[in-house]
């Protein structure tokens, strides 16, 4: 029993928002994505909108992997203390 619910909060209080925040990210992303080549697409004619819009993009890309790599880093010496103490109890 306490197995059980051991593992539920592991998988509760880690798990569910890291898949949570991945996929809120990924769905910014593609809307980005989409929303870039919109205007990409009206602004065909201007010089530097691409150099512009691949900053863009990789400040995007670094903010994000910085939030989730924070959230892992900082949750991930619980989780790994509270696992072993499941495996090895």
């Amino acid at each position: 029993m306490l197995n059980g619910f051991n593992f539920l909060h592991v998988f509760t209080i880690f798990y569910v928002p890291l898949i949570a925040i991945i996929i809120c990210y990924l769905i910014i992303g593609l809307s980005l994505k989409y929303q870039f080549k919109e205007r990409m697409a009206l602004e065909e004619q201007r010089s530097g909108s691409s150099n512009k819009q691949q900053n863009t993009t990789h400040r995007f890309v670094v903010a994000t992997a910085c939030i989730v790599l924070t959230f892992v880093l900082t949750w991930l010496p619980y989780q790994v203390i509270h696992l072993k103490q499941m495996v090895f109890i």
